[in-house]
């Protein structure tokens, strides 16, 4: 089976989407082969290494200065694919605007296409912007959803439950193997360690943690918070950080390695991540985002830690609550602080929900996992 996949977001680029549609690419059953059409979303140069060492082609399509002419150049990029390549079936990585782009294609070229669905590519604003990616997702022979949580979105499209499915994300579990911690990672491994990974964008909550720490210093003095990832609201939570008094507590990693980011999950006590939905604007366009499911939930579960997270969106179905972690409601700065200090109060539960979480990863939640699950619902429409 020769499976397309078009996306506007895939490794190496930072960020859920791009791996999990990777964890794909490298774990498919035999029998199955695949090519990406994506966006350049960075320098050419972010991506020659990763490109070129690839197991599979791709091509990046360049984002030209308006939308609208890279969905033109995105648009002609996928015929020639389609006509050259000849894929028994076109897998769009992300809802909108993908879906849209892929639907027309596939109709000229009566090739069956299907979408995976995450969250924030289905929440768009504007009605002529909803009817459309309505009218792709309905053309589309299947349509998958990483939690129940999106897959009601889907539905509440308009969507037959027929068509729709519910696949949860998984991961490539070694990533979590042993590796030396990076250099500057080492004087916070005395620490009782908090860690987020996330783009540093209000959504994500960071800064609902900052707001947590001067209720926690008291009683965790040695109490420090780790924030990976970038974002355009970094030096707005610097800035927090200076004024709550908790600067010295806090490190803005930035952009981490896969390597490095194993060290941190396992230098922390306890991962945080508590979302809130958020409307936002993104490139002049309003869209509702909130968390479809979290990976980085499954990610620190792997290594066998507890996490806290918000009950908004997917989360609650990537953390189970009282058995992988805890679920407090989204901005509730006390009920944050009161989990946190439950977990510093009582190592045994943190450790068995850390083990429970690491258990239910390894049986339910493996890029294998994610991988052949893909490939049943394609095979399905060839």
């Amino acid at each position: 089976m020769r499976v397309l996949l078009a996306t506007t977001q895939f490794a190496p680029e930072p960020g859920g989407v791009p791996r999990l549609l990777e964890q794909f690419c490298t774990h498919h059953p035999p029998g199955v082969e695949v090519a990406v059409l994506s966006v350049q979303q960075q320098a050419p140069e972010f991506y020659r290494d990763y490109d070129t060492t690839a197991r599979y082609p791709i091509e990046r399509v360049h984002a030209a200065s308006g939308k609208g002419a890279t969905s033109w150049l995105f648009a002609r990029r996928l015929d020639a694919w389609v006509r050259r390549w000849r894929p028994d079936v076109v897998w769009s990585g992300v809802a909108y605007p993908t879906a849209i782009l892929t639907a027309g294609v596939a109709a000229l070229h009566r090739v069956p296409f299907v979408v995976y669905a995450h969250s924030e590519d289905v929440t768009i604003s504007g009605v002529r912007k909803r009817a459309a990616l309505r009218w792709a997702l309905k053309r589309a022979r299947r349509v998958a959803a990483p939690s129940h949580f999106t897959r009601k979105m889907l539905l509440d499209l308009g969507l037959s439950p027929a068509r729709t499915k519910v696949i949860h994300p998984g991961m490539d579990l070694p990533v979590m193997e042993a590796t030396p911690p990076p250099a500057w990672l080492a004087p916070l491994q005395d620490k009782w360690l908090l860690l987020t990974v996330a783009r540093v964008v209000r959504r994500k909550g960071q800064d609902t943690v900052l707001r947590a720490m001067p209720q926690l210093m008291d009683t965790l003095p040695d109490l420090h918070y780790l924030i990976a990832g970038t974002g355009p609201d970094e030096a707005e939570l610097q800035a927090l950080a200076h004024k709550l008094g908790v600067a010295e507590h806090v490190t803005f990693a930035g952009r981490v390695s896969d390597a490095d980011l194993a060290a941190c999950y396992r230098a922390c006590r306890v991962f945080v991540m508590a979302t809130r939905p958020e409307e936002v604007v993104m490139d002049g366009e309003k869209r509702f985002e909130v968390e479809g499911f979290g990976i980085t939930y499954l990610e620190a579960a792997a290594a066998g830690k507890p996490a806290i997270g918000s009950w908004a969106g997917g989360a609650a179905e990537a953390i189970v609550d009282g058995e992988t972690g805890l679920l407090v409601e989204a901005e509730d700065v006390e009920a944050l602080a009161a989990a946190v200090r439950h977990l510093a109060q009582d190592s045994g539960l943190a450790q068995r929900l850390g083990d429970a979480g690491r258990a239910r990863v390894y049986a339910h939640f493996t890029a294998d996992a994610f991988a052949g699950q893909i490939t049943a619902l394609l095979e399905e429409v060839c």
